[in-house]
């Protein structure tokens, strides 16, 4: 595993097979994984707080710590009344973890908030979900034509058959979502699957901090089984 800084200031993390690119806020610009970029544009984080606006968040990105097993990086920003703070810990085999912290400096009426990850449609025309596939084959297949969405999930895998992205939280239905609204969507919109999740979908009063805790995972994380070994490239893509 290894991170370093570019001359533009943008911070590379590679691991294995993948390299995640990050410039701005401690959200990916880019990942790449095997051989080809996931992304059709930079991930984002988006609030909009009633006076505000609609803002995309953007910061100053600061390396806490990089060793071997271990990457750390933080930035913070503001949208009117709100602060947000974000630490995204990537691990040696590539799962990051992002912790963001939204603390209202007065009580806010936030109107909505997402986190929107935009992926190549190319790379994104599969996907599984929980389920089981006997009880309910939609769990795991190609994306529909019109999407797919739901109220909360644990997670949502989305790739093809060499490659994909993994995104998942272990209490989204905890972040007080409005369960007859969409809380996580994929979306087809031409070259571009939209991977939206829904920190806040319903207008929420924010008198308090509120943290939120969510991973992703870019796939293969390993070589998978040799030639002769058994297995596909379908199979391994979602070791």
């Amino acid at each position: 595993m290894r991170a370093e800084t570019g001359e533009d200031g943008r911070v590379h993390v590679s691991c294995w097979g993948r390299r995640h690119t990050f410039a701005g806020f401690p959200l990916p610009r880019q990942i790449r994984s095997a051989g080809s970029d996931l992304l059709a544009a930079p991930v984002q984080l988006v609030i909009r707080a009633r006076g505000s606006g609609l803002k995309e968040i953007r910061s100053e990105l600061d390396m806490v710590s990089a060793a071997k097993h271990e990457v750390r990086l933080a930035g913070t920003a503001n949208v009117g009344t709100l602060e947000l703070a974000t630490q995204a810990t990537m691990e040696y085999d590539g799962l990051i973890r992002f912790a963001p912290e939204v603390k209202p400096s007065k009580p806010t009426q936030v109107e909505s908030a997402w986190l929107e990850i935009p992926l190549a449609a190319r790379h994104a025309t599969l996907m599984h979900r929980p389920g089981k596939w006997f009880d309910d084959p939609t769990c795991a297949g190609a994306l529909p034509r019109d999407g797919w969405r739901a109220p909360s999930t644990a997670y949502l895998w989305l790739g093809d058959e060499e490659r994909g992205l993994c995104w998942f939280a272990e209490d989204q239905a905890a972040w007080g979502l409005d369960p007859k609204r969409p809380g996580i969507e994929a979306t087809r919109d031409g070259d571009v699957v939209r991977l939206r999740v829904w920190l806040v979908n319903a207008t929420t009063r924010l008198a308090e901090p509120r943290s939120f805790t969510w991973a992703s995972w870019p796939h293969p994380s390993s070589r998978g089984p040799r030639a002769g070994s058994g297995g596909d490239s379908a199979a391994r893509a979602g070791q």
